[in-house]
């Protein structure tokens, strides 16, 4: 049981559902807890359940803005690794990055649509 509390969790909201799919085939191989959303709006009941260490969030979804959430998790004082994930010019991902770090999170990782597995599997190690 005591090995279980030490397994990463990643929450991984996207609307894009192969994109997701990806993200939980490489974060299993690395023995993580995976839980991908497509739709922000089961997002913060999801967050205060699965409690995540971190959080794969793109930025760009068609019912809430990305940045909506980053300011959601700073009130929330969230202490997860954030990745912001886009497919957008990358000035937006870093805008996210800014304002995260602004509002005390720590300091969000950028990743570029499309990104290598090990691009990824390097910021959740």
């Amino acid at each position: 049981m005591g090995e279980a509390a030490n397994v990463r969790r990643v929450l991984v909201v996207d609307d894009d559902l192969e994109f997701g799919d990806f993200v939980r085939d490489v974060v299993e191989e690395l023995g993580c807890m995976v839980e991908v959303l497509t739709a922000s709006a089961r997002f913060k009941a999801v967050f205060d359940e699965f409690r995540p260490d971190v959080i794969v969030l793109d930025i760009s979804m068609p019912d809430i803005d990305g940045i909506a959430l980053i300011n959601w998790l700073a009130e929330k004082e969230c202490r997860a690794r954030i990745i912001v994930a886009s497919g957008l010019d990358r000035l937006y991902a870093e805008m996210a990055q800014e304002i995260g770090m602004s509002r005390g999170l720590s300091p969000p990782k950028i990743l570029q649509k499309p990104f290598r597995p090990d691009e990824l599997r390097s910021l959740i190690v």
